[in-house]
């Protein structure tokens, strides 16, 4: 047995830190954030070139939502199936391809489809078109970024990929047409006006765009509005999902402003014109040469009928 003669003490070694090697922190933290902006997929202002001596179709469509029950996925297969099959016909895409909504969130238990199946299904249009050369831009909504690793498969698109908004300068023949694309925008939120967004979008971001095309709301829109004697076209992109239980849950019950996707617009080679056109088909018709023709042939009708 040993003896306790006295009290037992424990003495620490000082560990005295060095100070912070600030000029060495901020080198290291600078090279990780220069590496990781030159690893994105994504960018802020894209260009594309349209070699045409004719008009080109421009249609836009966003809020898919593929993989919800309450969404049209035949429609959707539709208009990409009119985008592919008809000449001088490009789609540019808006935010919320898939839906990708978790159980517990409101809606969530109206997925018809896996998260992957959603992201493949979604792949699957996009690569087509893009590899004929069909696809102008890409933005992404935040339903796609639920699964942020889901865009992350798209990073060989040819065509810009973009974060929630973005630019795109459509060169046809020469002649600049700007495409300004957001999905959410805060500022000019209303129940009310229906391109308030798309006006206060160009103010502070975007000033200098031919064409602003917002997503998220479902709405569908399209108007051309005179600023400053200067001809824009201001849109919501509508949606593919019609009716579904967010949309009542929130007491949108604002009838006849959700419509399906297919707001397009008419672009010309040799001057600087927009025409817009709410309905896809109108649109199509117009690109083939058929809608003027109608429009001739009615004006020349009402002339015979009026003598």
């Amino acid at each position: 047995m040993v003896a306790q003669t006295s009290e037992a003490s424990l003495i620490h070694t000082p560990h005295d830190r060095p100070p912070l090697d600030v000029d060495a922190v901020i080198k290291a933290i600078t090279t990780i954030q220069s590496e990781t902006d030159k690893q994105s997929i994504y960018q802020e202002k894209g260009e594309v070139k349209i070699k045409t001596r004719s008009p080109i179709l421009l249609v836009s469509a966003g809020d898919l939502h593929i993989g919800n029950q309450a969404t049209n996925h035949k429609k959707i297969f539709e208009i990409f199936k009119t985008v592919r099959d008809t000449p001088n016909t490009f789609l540019f895409l808006n935010g919320d391809l898939v839906d990708n909504l978790f159980v517990f969130r409101k809606g969530g238990a109206e997925e018809g489809l896996t998260a992957e199946m959603q992201g493949l299904l979604a792949m699957q249009f996009m690569s087509e078109l893009d590899d004929m050369g069909k696809l102008v831009s890409v933005i992404t909504g935040n339903h796609d970024g639920f699964v942020d690793n889901f865009y992350r498969t798209f990073s060989r698109l040819k065509a810009p990929l973009m974060y929630n908004w973005g630019d795109t300068d459509i060169s046809v023949e020469g002649l600049m047409y700007r495409l300004a694309q957001f999905h959410e925008f805060t500022m000019g939120n209303s129940t009310m006006s229906h391109t308030l967004r798309e006006l206060k979008y160009l103010e502070m971001r975007s000033p200098n765009a031919d064409i602003v095309a917002g997503g998220h709301t479902h709405r569908k829109v399209i108007s051309e509005v005179l600023i400053n004697g200067v001809a824009r076209i201001f849109m919501e992109t509508g949606t593919m999902k019609i009716n579904d239980t967010f949309q009542v849950g929130h007491g949108n019950a604002r009838f006849g402003q959700f419509d399906y996707c297919g707001n397009c617009l008419l672009l010309f080679p040799d001057q600087k014109k927009m025409i817009p056109f709410y309905h896809l088909e109108d649109g199509i018709e117009a690109v083939k040469g058929k809608l003027f023709i109608k429009q001739a042939l009615y004006k020349g009708a009402g002339k015979i009928l009026r003598k």
